[in-house]
């Protein structure tokens, strides 16, 4: 079986919902949509900690990884 992954870029208001919709209707099996807010609220709160504890919010800590 093949993974599919089609990422909607755009900003708020610019019809990504609307296309994600359209390709749910026409997509020939199931097909999953999601966004940001659902990703964040579906993480636990040790996603969002730095240095082992929970930061106020949520912070993006850039990371280099070899390979």
């Amino acid at each position: 079986m093949t993974a599919t992954c089609i990422v909607l870029n755009g900003t708020s208001c610019s019809g990504k919902s609307s296309i994600a919709a359209a390709l749910q209707e026409l997509w020939p099996g199931p097909l999953q949509v999601t966004g940001i807010d659902t990703f964040l609220a579906a993480q636990s709160k040790r996603f969002f900690a730095i240095g082992g504890r929970v930061a106020a919010g949520f912070s993006w800590v850039p990371a280099t990884v070899d390979g």
